[in-house]
């Protein structure tokens, strides 16, 4: 099994547009403190300032495992 077995399709607000991105976690999202610890790595990964998750949602288990 993945270490990471939580994957989410993020959907975000940046300055410049929209945009998404899947994120794998450890755990499940379960407060907005680790909403914003998404947005800061969103902003990592993607290069992108003050970032702003707008929609986030659980891969069926079914699509992890494949």
């Amino acid at each position: 099994m993945s270490e990471k077995p939580y994957r989410y399709f993020i959907s975000f607000f940046h300055p410049n547009g929209f945009g998404n991105i899947d994120i794998a976690l450890k755990k499940p999202i379960e407060n907005s403190i680790e909403i914003e610890l998404i947005e800061e790595e969103i902003s990592r990964i993607k290069g992108y300032s003050d970032i702003t998750v707008i929609n986030f949602k659980l891969f069926d288990k079914s699509e992890v495992q494949a």
